[in-house]
């Protein structure tokens, strides 16, 4: 397993060095001359006396750093961060953020000391001095034009968009689901003569309603291409430990894309993914209250809003109170969040449309890039045609009230191809497959796993309440709402963190080769 990095110490006017003096990871497409490169991307250099990085315009591809006495560490590995000296406390704000609401916001981690490298860096360390700083570049100002047009442009800087991302060989992968973003990558690429071999579809894990697999099928064959369906081969509870170490304890998401990259290793050199297109195109997360209280100044209870929004996937303030040590709780305090959610908040509110851009500069950039840019990182071009920087100016300019129905994408989609409009797009609202079998799995390996990790088991949590509640889930099938993946995220976190620096590299290969 690769684990790129680059450690330099100035010292008495010299500088000692070890890892890559160079690495370049993620794809540029360059369009426009004598602008930023477009793409997804990261990329340090060492000339003997500085180093240099720089990332693209949205700091999509995961970059960590730390900097201290003279020391500077950065590898798109937390672990590696840590294995190369970082100190290891945790950044309690920040991991109460993201036990919360699933993701960081702004540059956090969950070590104090270790940061995510900002969006369009500045980032030079000499002689043992930092200057690093970013920005938000949050396309063209506010946009008024008639709603049919939007649809049109919307539907034309896609389809550029794709032009300047087309495949170099035959052997190119777009999986497949039931949603927006892949139906419109497969219909413009083959529209412009480029179309797969065959389309993949994972099988959600736990598995949800069959309309991603049903829907894929039939759009697959209308287009005469084969579609395979694609089983999560690990657990639930292996995959949870995976997913974890491998997104840098920066998720608690994504994962069904292991199995993508399982099956697409060493089969493709080129993966379409939707990264952000529900964000900049459908307008996930506006509605109509939270614009209100945009609009009203109410950002607290905006940011109120948000916490009880993903509470479903995470702790809640009952369980906050009842499973945490006091010590914990202290530091660990839901007023605080509020606060920190609402300046990061206050950081978006000169845009025509601050929730967009909070989602896509916390959640889009800190979260779901992961799964393009770390987990599948053994394929070597991974494009995000949403992100195309024509396509994100025009539509980050426009008002909320385009995207308030949740409908825009939709409309443009059946618009450009009204040949296919009589294909459905997934209803999430259809019962699944009930949980509970995978989910006995998951609590009864992580019983087994809280007595073998007791010690770090026990650190942050009182076992008091977490073993008894997590034993009437085997037995009456309820208590999921205390949230057992969020029990391991914490056990992990506390293993890695104390864990002796040279055993962490082999922890997390021995996880990910599992």
């Amino acid at each position: 397993m690769d684990e790129f990095y680059f450690y330099a110490r100035y010292q008495k006017g010299k500088v000692e060095t070890r890892g890559r003096h160079h690495n370049f990871l993620g794809h540029r497409v360059d369009h426009t001359p004598g602008r930023k490169s477009d793409g997804i991307f990261v990329e340090w250099s060492w000339d003997g006396n500085t180093l240099s990085v720089e990332n693209d315009r949205y700091g999509m591809y995961p970059l960590y750093y730390y900097t201290k006495n003279g020391e500077i560490c950065v590898s798109p590995s937390i672990t590696r961060v840590l294995a190369e000296g970082a100190p290891n406390d945790l950044d309690y704000r920040a991991l109460s953020v993201f036990l919360r609401i699933g993701f960081f916001i702004g540059d956090d981690t969950p070590f104090k000391a270790i940061r995510a490298v900002p969006p369009n860096a500045v980032f030079q360390w000499t002689n043992g001095k930092l200057e690093v700083s970013g920005k938000f570049d949050c396309g063209g100002s506010h946009k008024e034009i008639p709603y049919d047009d939007a649809l049109d442009r919307h539907i034309a800087l896609f389809r550029q968009s794709i032009k300047r991302r087309l495949p170099t060989d035959e052997n190119f992968a777009v999986p497949i689901s039931g949603g927006r973003d892949s139906r419109q990558i497969l219909f413009v690429l083959n529209e412009l003569g480029y179309t797969p071999k065959s389309c993949m579809t994972s099988r959600l894990f736990p598995p949800q309603n069959h309309e991603d697999i049903d829907i894929a099928k039939i759009i697959t064959k209308r287009l005469n291409i084969e579609h395979f369906i694609l089983d999560q081969k690990d657990a639930f509870f292996n995959t949870e430990m995976k997913r974890n170490v491998v997104t840098n304890f920066c998720s608690d998401e994504l994962q069904e894309s292991f199995g993508c990259a399982d099956y697409y290793r060493g089969k493709t050199n080129v993966l379409y993914d939707g990264l952000a297109g529900a964000v900049v195109s459908a307008g996930f997360f506006v509605n109509e209250h939270k614009v209100n209280l945009l609009k009203a100044g109410k950002l607290r209870e905006l940011s109120d809003e948000i916490i009880k929004g993903w509470n479903n996937d995470c702790f809640s303030e009952d369980v906050f109170k009842s499973l945490f040590r006091d010590e914990y709780q202290k530091l660990m305090g839901r007023e605080e969040v509020i606060e920190y959610i609402t300046s990061e908040l206050k950081r978006h509110m000169h845009t025509p449309n601050p929730l967009m851009q909070f989602v896509l500069w916390n959640r889009t950039r800190r979260e779901i890039t992961l799964s393009p840019n770390a987990i599948l990182g053994n394929i070597k071009t991974v494009y995000s045609p949403y992100l195309d920087h024509d396509l994100y100016d025009f539509l980050s300019a426009l008002d909320p009230k385009y995207f308030l129905d949740r409908m825009f994408h939709t409309r443009a989609i059946l618009r450009a191809y009204p040949k296919f409009n009589d294909i459905r797009f997934e209803d999430k609202s259809i019962p699944g497959q009930d949980p509970r079998g995978y989910r006995n799995e998951f609590v009864g390996k992580l019983l087994v796993h809280i007595i073998k990790e007791m010690k770090s088991a026990g650190k942050y949590t009182r076992i008091g309440y977490m073993m008894p509640r997590l034993l009437q889930y085997l037995v009456k099938g309820n208590n999921w709402w205390v949230c057992p993946p969020k029990m391991l995220y914490l056990i992990q976190l506390e293993k890695t963190r104390v864990m002796k620096k040279d055993k962490m590299i082999q922890y997390k290969s021995e996880l990910i080769n599992k």
